[in-house]
């Protein structure tokens, strides 16, 4: 804050008050001088702080960003088996296990995008000491990755209704009319798979560092793209929060 005191004694003159003006603002200049030379280093350590962390957590987006992607492939596989079983016992009613085209499974991973830094950069109003094109990048950035996390929790609601089923029933005491339901419900999720890695390819667009999304071979789920995935969903989290806290720990960031 700067003080700012009246003369002690009256101005006698106009020179006097012209002098003693001219006094006050040499001396508010030479304070806000001060002022700004103090700032001027809090403020680049202050941006050198911020874009480390953003940069730390786009990397972590990035990684899980791939690992998005490695479950896509996963799910896809499960769901068409989950849908082949249940073409089965429409075809033939209470069918055994052992009898079954394949195994059901529901597991899933929910991995959003990370957004912590982003958001404490908005609260604290770092970005104003950003350049303007490089706050509205990433801002644009973090709107895509906001998108995407919403198109993640619609595809774990609807593969969650998809085995909503199992509260009450085992698959083969299903009536034809809840197993007609049930194709519609793992239709639904097959369709919201999907549209996370039309997403996914959208990001990959505007974004070409996250370059890890479903090809077209595998959003079609055909040819040889559609293999059998290599990865676990349990598999896929370890590595997502393991390479997340190796990262932290290296480039300085806490979670």
């Amino acid at each position: 804050m700067l003080d700012v005191h009246p003369p002690h004694s009256p101005t006698h003159t106009w020179k006097d008050f012209l002098i003693h003006i001219a006094t006050i603002v040499v001396g508010l200049l030479i304070a806000i001088g001060l002022e700004q030379t103090v700032e001027y280093p809090h403020e680049r350590k202050l941006v050198a702080e911020i874009r480390n962390a953003l940069e730390t957590e786009r990397l972590i987006n990035i990684n899980r960003f791939e690992a998005n992607t490695k479950e896509f492939r996963r799910e896809i596989v499960m769901l068409l088996d989950n849908r082949a079983v249940f073409v089965y016992l429409k075809q033939h009613p209470g069918a055994p296990e052992s009898e079954w085209p394949a195994k059901l499974e529901w597991y899933q991973v929910l991995l959003v995008p990370r957004d912590s830094v982003w958001l404490r950069a908005q609260q604290d109003n770092v970005l104003s000491h950003l350049p303007d094109a490089e706050a509205r990048h990433i801002a644009s950035l973090y709107r895509e990755l906001d998108i995407l996390a919403v198109v993640l929790r619609e595809k774990v609601k609807a593969i969650h209704s998809a085995n909503t089923y199992a509260v009450a029933k085992l698959p083969s005491q299903l009536t034809p009319a809840e197993i007609d339901r049930e194709i519609e419900y793992i239709d639904k999720s097959i369709a919201t798979c999907e549209e996370v890695a039309w997403e996914q390819r959208t990001l990959t667009r505007t974004f070409p560092d996250f370059d890890r999304s479903p090809t077209w071979a595998e959003m079609r789920m055909d040819g040889p793209a559609h293999a059998e995935p290599t990865h676990d969903g349990a598999r896929i989290l370890d590595e997502a929060h393991e390479y997340a806290s190796k990262l932290e720990a290296e480039r300085g960031e806490g979670k």
